[in-house]
């Protein structure tokens, strides 16, 4: 009904968990993102209890109800206090991942179970050593728990987004098995632990193995708390069930039909591969129990094994097949865990000719299957059939020489969209097409600008640009050029095939390729709305486009993301960071996003000087369906003569939504940074991160922050960088902006050097970290951050541009990089930030990388781990993990970690570092 504040004492507002004395209820403990608070007076008064804890989140909380001064915290691990709160011990043996959920057994007190971001954990001894206990909820995100009070033997797990689990509770017994639990191998060593209660003097330990109708002892008379280890007898027994009971007494506790007692049994898949004449590489699937071992051997010279060799349990070995020389086909065999694993391979094609018929089939909703001719030139000229998508199997014919017939099956489309899979099949291709059950998703992406246009200084600027569809459909793509300049407004058609990758290295002249009507010459560009049709997901699909001009040794440009209906803007926003000087000019430019019948916009723009409380509005920008327009030297137009400023622009009028964004040019080498907007409305933001600042021969970075609101902010910077010589590696400094101030560092590191900022080393040390800034009061609102890395060259400087990434808008399980590549011309980096935004925990991530030509997986990288606020980058990130892929895409996972985190990408003008330019454009990612 009503409520009042009880948070006296309390210095941060946020409250994760709160627990009260079961005996003293005006003891309360309260779990923070700063460690845990204690109120003795029920909560009017509350002090910092942390001793031994430190300022870590605490997210859960438990009391032992036996012991109440036994008190259980939840953070990245578990802390357990003795003394009611006074003093924290950490308890980790055994436990993974953030806890987010206690309790302590009511029945049992030295049992505590754990539920974390990897599972549900159980103590027996009182969380001095942890073990995970599954009862079907492996690796799942346990979010809270709570104790049946009527049934003590019952607990349930809340976990995140997999539903709620009921689990019966064996508090004093623990089993171990050789695979984690799934089951027992027979013959193999096993243990036992136990813990009991009370008055309970020895106990005894029986087994069963017909589920709990006959015993054998295995131990008469042990203490109450211990371990104990035996060999299963050599048999194959349907259930096993142990009991420990009171020597004299009836039995304290019994597991029973947990796991199964099994042999040794083995199977690989698949049993065959084939390969063509050029070879490549494979690998074999084993499955097997747990603690049961297995080889792999080659019975010829040209089939290698690569990895994996030998293993235990389940696995997967590696191989490779190399090229065959001669005309005759010739099979091989992996024996792999005692079974045979067939490879055949195709003979070389010199000399030989083939044809197939049809080249191309189509298939219904639910499949089906049909045959293809081969024609071969002469009877010892071998052949053979690869499928290249999963839904098509060779069912018989895979191989052959001379004249033959393949078969093959197409399975059931069970997606709503088409779909395209190819066979590659005596050195000719049969395409298969199938249709899907119903129309897909659609997506509409809009590129602001895409252009063939000479620029200042002897500037040729063209767009490249990537489409991507991740997807598992095949989607049907339209474009619809709306032409500025140079006329020739039209629309056309494609299809980009599920899972690939285009790269447009001209747009203009791909899009004449299709039929748009754009003129042959001349300076020609406008906006470009791209439509993707028949995908599974809207998400599935991307347009990236890069705008470069060719330069003295190379090219250099920036890039920019199409634009999503959620990414388009309807309130005011800002472009900052402009700057107009001897070596910098800034343009500024605006379309209308919205559909022949939404109409004309008309866009206020007003110029605000950085530098002193001045603002100046232009003339009204008035733009039809598709349209664009560009103020070229925004700061020096209209009479303006303003070196340091940013750009306010809102809708004046019309219901359509509209794109803005910024571009800075260097006056030498013609080199642009991107300046994306940000906008007004926002809601409050407790911090920005900047994904990197560098200080690395020749790079280096200038900093830019911009104060738009109306009020003075007092910004506290923290730069994390590992060569930072302060213990937690953090250089901090602190600025006032006054409202609408902008400020323009040329080079941070070097900066601070000169402010003398502790743990700044010596110029010449490599200074690579995320910055990190919060305004005093909490809310960074009204702040901008940006950042443009760049090193001489040209005249000038070539580099790219960056904004800040706010608390609470960064990735927290997922995200996606587009337009990877690797050539004579370019290379990509990719780079990792762990935002540290929850606590101070560990974060793990894998990245997985696909071959934009064929859409395939192409290369994985597991275990990366990214201490909080650290910054980490992979160079030419497809050369050494995805080798002879020239354009992909790649997905980064957070496999464990309590932390969000920030991914980009950077397409850098060269092969490899010192080649060309080394321009750079941003990449962001995409959920």
């Amino acid at each position: 009904t009503s409520w009042s504040a009880a948070s006296t004492g309390l210095s941060n507002p946020k409250i994760y968990a709160l627990a009260i004395d079961p005996v003293n209820p005006n003891n309360l403990y309260a779990g923070t993102s700063r460690g845990v608070f204690m109120s003795v007076d029920g909560g009017i008064n509350w002090n910092e209890s942390s001793a031994g804890l430190g300022t870590s989140a605490v997210r859960s909380l438990a009391i032992d109800v036996s012991e109440p001064r036994t008190v259980y915290a939840g953070s990245s691990v578990v802390f357990r206090s003795d003394d009611g709160g006074i003093s924290w011990t950490a308890c980790d043996n055994g436990l993974t991942g953030a806890v987010s959920a206690l309790t302590v057994d009511p029945t049992y007190s030295h049992v505590v179970y754990a539920g974390t971001d990897d599972g549900f954990f159980r103590s027996v001894t009182r969380g001095d050593i942890w073990a995970q206990w599954n009862p079907g909820i492996e690796h799942m995100q346990v979010n809270t728990l709570v104790i049946n009070p009527f049934d003590l033997s019952k607990l349930y797990a809340g976990t995140d987004g997999d539903g709620v689990f009921s689990i019966v509770l064996k508090p004093s017994l623990s089993v171990t098995s050789p695979n984690g639990g799934e089951n027992w191998l027979a013959g193999s060593s096993q243990n036992i632990s136990w813990t009991t209660e009370g008055p309970i003097g020895n106990v005894r330990i029986e087994f069963s193995v017909d589920g709990g109708t006959t015993y054998t002892t295995l131990a008469k008379s042990v203490p109450n708390t211990g371990r104990y280890s035996w060999t299963l007898p050599s048999v194959l027994s349907p259930r096993y069930s142990i009991q420990i009971s009171e020597v004299g007494g009836d039995a304290v506790d019994k597991s029973d039909g947990l796991f199964s007692i099994v042999g040794c049994s083995y199977s690989i898949s698949p049993a065959s591969q084939v390969f063509d004449s050029s070879g490549g590489n494979g690998n074999v699937t084993v499955s097997a129990p747990g603690g049961c071992s297995w080889t792999a051997s080659s019975n010829v010279a040209w089939i290698v094994i690569l990895s994996d060799a030998s293993g235990s349990g389940n696995g997967k070995v590696y191989f490779s097949v190399s090229s065959n020389g001669s005309t005759n086909l010739r099979t091989g065999t992996l024996t792999v865990a005692g079974q045979n694993f067939t490879v055949t391979q195709a003979g070389s094609p010199v000399g030989c000719s083939f044809t197939i018929t049809p080249t191309r089939q189509s298939f219904g909703t639910i499949g089906g299957s049909n045959t293809v001719s081969v024609t071969a030139s002469s009877t010892g000229c071998s052949w053979v059939a690869i499928s290249n998508v999963p839904w098509i199997i060779i069912n018989s014919g895979a191989s052959g020489g001379g004249n033959g017939s393949v078969g093959y099956t197409v399975a059931a489309n069970a997606g709503t969209a088409s779909r395209t899979g190819t066979v590659s099949l005596a050195e000719q291709t049969l395409t298969v097409t199938q249709t899907g059950t119903a129309t897909g998703s659609e997506a509409d992406l809009f590129v602001p600008v895409v252009l063939s246009a000479a620029g200042l200084n002897n500037s040729f600027y063209t767009s490249e640009l990537t489409l991507t569809n991740r997807g598992p459909s095949d989607a049907a793509v339209t474009f619809n050029y709306t032409g500025t300049f140079g006329g020739g407004s039209g629309k056309a058609a494609t299809s980009l095939p599920a899972g690939q990758q285009q790269i447009v290295p001209d747009a203009i002249v791909y899009l004449k390729s299709l039929g748009v009507p754009i003129p042959d010459s001349g300076n020609r560009g406008g906006t470009l709305l791209v439509s993707f049709s028949d995908i599974s997901s809207p998400s599935d699909a991307a347009v990236t486009a890069r705008t470069t001009t060719a330069v003295g040794n190379g090219r250099a440009g920036l890039a920019y993301p199409g634009i999503t209906k959620l990414g388009a803007l309807s309130g005011p926003a800002y472009l900052c960071g402009l700057r107009q000087n001897a070596t910098d000019r800034s343009n500024v430019a605006f379309q209308n996003l919205g559909s022949s019948t939404e109409g004309n916009i008309t866009l206020q723009v007003t110029v605000y000087s950085g530098d002193s409380p001045f603002s100046m509005p232009l003339p009204d920008i008035t733009l039809a369906p598709g349209g664009f327009f560009q103020i070229t030297g925004v700061l020096a137009s209209n009479g303006l003569s303003i070196q340091n400023g940013y750009v306010r622009v809102a809708r004046k009028s019309g219901t359509a939504p509209y794109f803005a964004y910024g571009v800075v040019n260097d006056q030498a080498n013609s080199d642009g940074s991107f300046v994306p907007p940000q906008l007004e409305e926002a809601g409050p933001v407790t911090g920005i991160i900047l994904p990197v600042i560098v200080e690395a021969s020749p790079f280096s970075s200038e900093l830019v922050v911009t104060n738009w609101s109306a009020q003075t902010r007092i910004l506290h910077f923290e730069f994390v960088a590992e060569s930072i010589q302060t213990s937690d590696k953090t250089a901090r400094f602190s600025r006032t902006l006054q409202a609408g101030e902008q400020v323009i560092i040329p080079d941070l590191v070097q900066f601070l050097r000169d402010q003398e900022i502790e743990g700044i080393g010596p110029f010449g040390t490599v200074q690579a970290g995320a910055l990190f800034v919060t305004a005093e009061g909490g809310d960074s609102h009204g702040v901008f951050m940006g950042a443009r890395t760049s090193s001489p060259g040209g005249g000038g400087r070539y580099g790219l541009f960056y904004t800040g990434v706010p608390y609470g808008t960064t990735s927290t399980s997922a995200a996606w990089i587009y337009g990877l590549q690797q050539n004579a011309e370019n290379r990509t980096n990719l780079a990792l930030v762990n935002t540290g935004e929850i606590d101070n925990s560990q974060d793990t991530f894998k990245i997985e990388i696909f071959n934009g030509v064929t859409g395939q997986l192409a290369g994985t990288i597991d275990g990366i781990m990214l201490s909080a606020r650290r910054w980490m980058q992979i160079g030419a990130i497809l050369a050494p993990y995805a080798p002879g892929v020239t354009q992909g895409y790649a997905r980064v996972t957070k496999v464990s970690g309590a932390n969000p985190f920030i991914v980009y990408g950077v397409v850098n003008d060269g092969s490899r570092p010192n080649e060309r330019t080394g321009d750079g454009a941003f990449l962001v990612s995409f959920p």
